[in-house]
Parts: C-alpha cells; sequence; structure tokens
C-alpha cells in the first residue's frame, strides 16, 4: 500500500486503511443507534401499560377499576342531572344513561355540605352528559360510574373525578 507523506495531509507513515474509521468506533455508533432504538420502544411500552396503573390508583382516596355491579336499565332519562341528598333520585333512569354514556355519580346522604354543594356546582357546571344522585347503599363516600369503569373515593376528589370523567369522554364507545 502506498504511504501517506505529511506533504500529503496524512500522516507520516500511517496507510489509508490506518486512517479510515476505527472498528471500535463503528461499534459504539452502532450501539447507540440500538440504545436509542430501544429506549424509544421502551418509553412506548411504558406509556401504554402505565395508564391502566395510573388509573387504578387515580387520587389519594380513589381506586379506578372494572364496574362491580351490574344494572338493569329503565326505558328513559332521568327529568334532571342533579339529586340532592335528600331527594329520591329514580335510579332505574340513572343506570338507562350509563348505557347512553353517561357518567353517573353516586353519593352517601351523609357526604358533608359544602361538598354537596361543590358537587352540584361541578355537576351542572358545563351542559355535558353526567349525572348524580345520592345512594345510601355504598360503602365508599363518593362513586363515579361508567358502563364499563366506576372509580370510587373515600371523599370527595374534584380532581379525581374530572380526570376520570375526561378521561371517558375521550375513550368511550359511540356506538
Amino acid at each position: 500500500m502506498r504511504s501517506w507523506s505529511s506533504r500529503d495531509g496524512g500522516a507520516a507513515g500511517s496507510t489509508l486503511k490506518e486512517r479510515a474509521v476505527p472498528r471500535t468506533l463503528v461499534v459504539q455508533r452502532v450501539a447507540f443507534g440500538a440504545m436509542v432504538v430501544a429506549g424509544f420502544v421502551g418509553a412506548v411500552m411504558l406509556t401504554a401499560f402505565a395508564e391502566d396503573e395510573s388509573q387504578a390508583e387515580a387520587a389519594v382516596g380513589c381506586s379506578e377499576g372494572p364496574r362491580r355491579s351490574s344494572v338493569s336499565a329503565g326505558l328513559s332519562h332521568p327529568p334532571k342531572r342533579w339529586y340532592g341528598p335528600t331527594e329520591e333520585a329514580p335510579v332505574s333512569l340513572f343506570n338507562h344513561i350509563l348505557f347512553d354514556g353517561y357518567v353517573v355519580v353516586t353519593y352517601k346522604p351523609e357526604l358533608p355540605q359544602a361538598d354537596v354543594d361543590a358537587l352540584e356546582d361541578w355537576i351542572l357546571e358545563r351542559d355535558i352528559i353526567v349525572a348524580a344522585r345520592p345512594e345510601t347503599d355504598q360503602e365508599e363516600m363518593v362513586v363515579a360510574s361508567t358502563v364499563r369503569r366506576e372509580l370510587a373515593c373515600s371523599q370527595l376528589d374534584l380532581g379525581a373525578l374530572t380526570t376520570f370523567r375526561e378521561e371517558w369522554f375521550e375513550t368511550r364507545p359511540t356506538e
């Protein structure tokens, strides 16, 4: 092989082969590329599976999961979206609206009045398909339900309810 002299721009005594990119540098670049791809794939996988875990513990005092009870539906919608602690709500009509894509919130009548007022404002603040009624036969203080999932809270957590509601409306079946 021809030697390059320093006059030719090469190092004295080096060959063209010796001046080529060292094999270890090529291996390092390939390994770095593989790590970037693996990191990207891992991030996508973690994001996909972390959503289920984040829904399991939506907030302190709340847990989310599949609906625990079955419902039988009425034939129409309730006359209004909010029922106060002392009002008798048409339960079968509330069950019906679950199947129409509503989020139904039930709460214990002994929920503190400030929380009742805040929940009523939250239910009625927007013209969306969310309704609430009192429920004496539940363990948790507040339960939000859809036809597929429910969020059970030991106390009123409007942040958790909002997240539950927004996630439902982003992912609910449209048929």
